[in-house]
Formats: C-alpha cells, sequence, structure tokens
C-alpha cells in the first residue's frame, strides 16, 4: 500500500519529501519571494536614480552626463589603468 510514509518510498504522491511534490511548492514559494523582493529592490533603485535619465536635466548637476564625470573621475583617481582602458 503506497502510504508514502517514512521508510516507505513515497510513491503514493501525498507531499512526502521523496515524490518531489514538496520541494517543488518551496521552491515555487521561494521563487514568488525573491521575485517580490527583487522588484522592490528595483522600485526603490530607480526611485532614487530617475532624475539621472531625465532628458530635461542631462546636461545640469543632476543629469546622466555629470553623474558619468563624476564616475569617470572617482574610477582615473582609484585605478588608473582601468580607467585608461575604458
Amino acid at each position: 500500500e503506497g502510504g508514502g510514509g517514512e521508510g516507505e518510498g513515497g510513491e503514493g504522491g501525498d507531499g512526502s519529501l521523496e515524490d518531489g511534490s514538496y520541494s517543488a511548492q518551496l521552491i515555487h514559494a521561494a521563487w514568488e519571494a525573491i521575485e517580490a523582493d527583487a522588484f522592490f529592490c528595483f522600485t526603490a533603485l530607480m526611485s532614487e536614480v530617475r532624475d539621472h535619465f531625465c532628458s530635461n536635466l542631462d546636461h545640469t548637476a543632476l543629469g546622466i552626463t555629470a553623474r558619468i564625470e563624476r564616475f569617470a573621475g572617482l574610477l582615473a583617481a582609484k585605478d588608473p589603468p582601468l580607467a585608461a582602458a575604458l
């Protein structure tokens, strides 16, 4: 009688660890949590940097051009060979 209890092989599909359905449920639940966390992080990041991608601000101190110039200066100070290669 394939009840799938401990030591019986788990052939009964009753959600025992051996039949894989339990681990599939855990994986699915984990994936949903990871997806939600990733979306939250992406949204938070984009809310912080959205002004850098506004075309009206491109050539101001807040725009992407200024941000890239600041990054290039920092990179040149911290890693001159890498900055030269880029």
